[in-house]
C-alpha cells in the first residue's frame, strides 16, 4: 500500500494542471515500512523530456542527483509519478510494461 500525504498529493495535481496538455512526471521520496507500508514524504517533479501528451521521461539527472543525494539512508526513491491528461486514471499497457 502506497501512502501519500495531502501536501504531497497537491503538488502532483499542481504539476499535472501545469503541465497540460503534456504528462506530467516526478519522483516520489519516501521508505518502506516492515508492514510493507511505502510511506511518501516528498514528490521532486521532473521536466518531461519528452513533451508528449501520451507519453514520459523523467529527466536522468534529477534521478541520479536524488539518489545520491539519498545515498544509503532510510528515505528512498519509492516509486514515480505521472500524469494520463486525456486518459483514464489508471495505468496505461506501457506503463503496466515498465513498472517496478
Amino acid at each position: 500500500m502506497l501512502v501519500i500525504g495531502a501536501a504531497q498529493l497537491r503538488q502532483i495535481m499542481e504539476a499535472a494542471e501545469t503541465a497540460w496538455p503534456q504528462e506530467c512526471c516526478g519522483l516520489m521520496v519516501g521508505q518502506r515500512l516492515a508492514n510493507g507500508v511505502v510511506e511518501v514524504s516528498r514528490v521532486h517533479a521532473s521536466p518531461n523530456l519528452l513533451k508528449r501528451h501520451d507519453q514520459f521521461e523523467i529527466g536522468p539527472r534529477l534521478w541520479v542527483d536524488l539518489s545520491r543525494a539519498l545515498g544509503k539512508g532510510p528515505q528512498q526513491i519509492v516509486g514515480l509519478y505521472h500524469s494520463h491528461p486525456e486518459g483514464p486514471a489508471q495505468p496505461s499497457a506501457a506503463d503496466l510494461n515498465a513498472a517496478w
